[in-house]
């Protein structure tokens, strides 16, 4: 008896269809799938967040306030103090008033002027010494808080008066005219020596007649020989005779001629001087010193 092998059975495929995929597949495509209210609601702009917006509110106040604040602090009053530096203004050609009224003035003519942040205190001071000669130094401080400008003023010394060509003024002891003799207090201007000027050169505030060394010299002279018990009745600047002054003395007929180039030099001279005179010495006209060591008289 012979036995037939028997063949395995054929897996038959679908004839139709697309070829079937495991269950969790189908799954996981399941969960990638949203609805379409899915993706309408996704596209729709999120609704801002209140809290965030209350928060931003705090913040813009307080900036508000704080730029406020900074533009009242920084605001300059027209209206400033003024300060002497190291001493008071007894020797003062015009008023405190006066210095104040200009500086009033100065800071009303630019808006720039108004505020701490804008404001130019190097030119506003050069603008007041430049009025005033007799300011010998002029500096701005502008408060932390305050609004009013403090003016700090440094006065010339005053030192003679000068009988120019074209008036008579207050020279200071460095030489410069500071101001006119109407002008200054009538006590000051009594309190001064007077030089005359004949070299006919016009005198004008805030220019130089003779240059500060001579001053200096013309000074140093005049407490030498008070030191003396000299009176000197009469100072003069001939006409002619460059960095010369002559010194009249009361109840002497004659004049000393004196050298004012260089101060230290002062001394030697007065020191010639008194020798001649300790001699009895009485010229008709006048003794010249400005050789150093030597004397001449006429």
């Amino acid at each position: 008896m012979r036995l037939r092998r028997q063949k395995p059975a054929a897996v038959r495929s679908p004839q139709y269809g697309p070829a079937q995929r495991p269950s969790n597949y189908a799954y996981r495509a399941q969960r990638n799938v949203r609805s379409d209210d899915e993706v309408d609601m996704a596209r729709r702009p999120s609704a801002p967040s209140t809290s965030k917006n209350r928060s931003g509110w705090p913040l813009g106040i307080a900036v508000l306030v704080g730029l406020g604040l900074l533009l009242f602090v920084s605001t300059l009053s027209s209206s400033p103090r003024v300060v002497y530096v190291g001493q008071t203004n007894q020797h003062a050609l015009h008023s405190t008033q006066e210095y104040q009224a200009a500086a009033e003035q100065d800071l009303s003519s630019s808006v720039l002027s108004k505020s701490k942040i804008t404001v130019n205190t190097k030119e506003m001071a050069q603008r007041l010494q430049a009025r005033y000669p007799e300011l010998a130094s002029v500096s701005i401080s502008l408060p932390l808080l305050g609004h009013r400008p403090v003016y700090h003023l440094e006065l010339r010394q005053p030192a003679f008066v000068v009988e120019s060509v074209n008036g008579s003024y207050v020279m200071a002891d460095s030489g410069l005219i500071i101001g006119t003799k109407d002008a200054a207090p009538a006590a000051l201007v009594a309190s001064l020596p007077v030089i005359t000027d004949q070299t006919g050169q016009p005198a004008k505030p805030g220019g130089y007649v003779i240059s500060p060394a001579s001053a200096t010299f013309t000074a140093t002279l005049l407490k030498l020989l008070a030191a003396k018990q000299l009176t000197v009745s009469r100072l003069t600047l001939p006409a002619g005779a460059a960095q010369e002054i002559d010194v009249n003395f009361a109840g002497k007929a004659y004049f000393v001629k004196f050298n004012t180039h260089d101060p230290d030099t002062v001394r030697t001279q007065v020191g010639t001087y008194l020798a001649v005179a300790g001699q009895g010495v009485a010229p008709a006209q006048y003794i010249d010193v400005r050789v150093p060591g030597r004397a001449y008289y006429q």
